[in-house]
């Protein structure tokens, strides 16, 4: 007996099988290699993946970069003069 579980299991994997290929698809990449034989020109085809990579330099904007300076410490607002939470054994 066929589980309900099992039928969305397998539905389940189909869809990410159908995710996967689509996004593989991306990053193949083309290309071909002539070579010659004898009096003729044979070209030879070449597939390959072109891997996602970093880009590095100005990265302007972004999460953390707010107006703060080295040095700076996190989480405080204006001169300090608010008041703190009781202590949890004062609870």
């Amino acid at each position: 007996m066929i589980l309900k579980i099992d039928k969305d299991h397998q539905r389940f994997r189909q869809i990410v099988k159908g995710r996967i290929r689509e996004d593989l698809r991306k990053f193949l990449t083309k290309g071909e290699l002539i070579g010659k034989e004898g009096k003729h020109l044979i070209s030879i085809p070449v597939r390959g993946i072109d891997l996602p990579h970093f880009r590095y330099g100005d990265n302007s904007g972004g999460v953390g970069a707010g107006d703060g300076k080295e040095g700076d410490q996190v989480g405080q607002q204006g001169n300090g003069a608010g008041r703190a939470a009781p202590s949890p054994a004062s609870t």
